[in-house]
């Protein structure tokens, strides 16, 4: 058989059902392939390294993900002697100090010693701020009960138990402490009527001040 009166053979073996119309289909896509193969070519040859290498680290870049995540901000529940307490939301890796700062700052009560000022926030956790009153009493609370008599705690019954205090002794330390505020010293007790400083003597192993 022959296209055009040239005859079609592969490996002498001549084709017998190609049509010129075959031809012409098998040409137009055997030209597209070597178009599109001569262009990618062309193209590789052409494109800067700089650029193809820009390309490659676009692809996959470690260092942009972790930046972009670090970055993301986080809630917190910043409560207690701050200007503006609630819910408040701050850059990740935030401390803080810088918290509290953007909450308005902390109060006039506020006890910021109290704080570790440089720790990192998480989010979802709730902060709080205490006044110094509430410092204080977290700090008498925690001291060791040594077995002594706490002149500002004790009731008329524990007052009792120390030497030569009876019932109208006790009876004068609480209207003394209820009239003038807690005891500062132990030596305060003989500022209550009836105790000078052969009672005070007596009993000033055996009492203390929180």
């Amino acid at each position: 058989m022959n296209f055009c009166g040239i005859p079609y053979t592969l490996g002498g073996v001549e084709l017998k059902h190609i049509t010129w119309k075959s031809g012409l289909v098998i040409g137009f896509v055997a030209g597209i392939l070597f178009a599109s193969l001569g262009f990618w070519q062309w193209q590789r040859q052409n494109t800067p390294p700089d650029f193809a290498m820009d390309q490659q680290n676009r692809e996959f870049n470690p260092g942009e993900n972790i930046s972009a995540l670090e970055s993301a901000p986080i809630v917190i529940h910043l409560a207690g002697a701050v200007q503006h307490p609630g819910l408040l939301k701050v850059a990740s890796n935030t401390r803080l100090g810088e918290a509290i700062e953007q909450a308005g700052g902390a109060t006039k009560e506020a006890s910021l010693d109290a704080l570790n000022l440089a720790i990192v926030l998480e989010d979802g956790n709730r902060y709080y701020v205490p006044n110094q009153t509430e410092v204080t009493i977290q700090e008498k609370q925690a001291e060791p009960d040594d077995g002594k008599v706490d002149l500002n705690r004790a009731d008329a019954q524990e007052l009792m138990t120390l030497p030569q205090i009876g019932e109208t002794r006790a009876k004068a330390i609480l209207e003394y402490r209820e009239k003038n505020g807690p005891f500062h010293t132990t030596e305060d007790l003989k500022k209550v009527n009836g105790i000078g400083d052969g009672i005070y003597a007596m009993v000033r192993d055996f009492i203390t001040v929180r």
